[in-house]
């Protein structure tokens, strides 16, 4: 009986390692999707000055909000999907090492 106590715990312990991973593994997803939307939203940038379309100190400074407004937006509209899904039960929040939180679905 006491091995059966041993598997269950050791059990129940490698299933909470594994939701840990997966959870860290959904963070990196995200970042890496944030990170090409970066990635793309500069492009995008490049391009348009490239183009002559900001050729001018001023025209250059609105796409340049442009571009920043889209960032903004996309940053704005993840963490109300956090904080909603925090509120729902289907995101928990976690500290780390260092005051860093970490999102991750259940």
């Amino acid at each position: 009986m006491a091995g059966y106590g041993r598997e269950r715990r050791r059990n129940a312990e490698l299933v909470h390692r594994l939701q840990q991973l997966h959870g860290e593994q959904v963070d990196t997803v995200e970042l890496k999707k944030r990170y090409q939307q970066l990635q793309e939203a500069h492009m995008e940038q490049v391009g348009a000055w490239d183009k002559g379309r900001l050729g001018s100190k001023e025209a250059w400074r609105e796409g340049y909000r442009q571009v920043l407004g889209v960032q903004f937006q996309r940053v704005w509209a993840w963490g109300k999907g956090v904080v909603a899904g925090v509120r729902e039960g289907s995101v928990r929040v976690t500290r780390r090492r260092g005051g860093r939180g970490t999102c991750s679905g259940r």
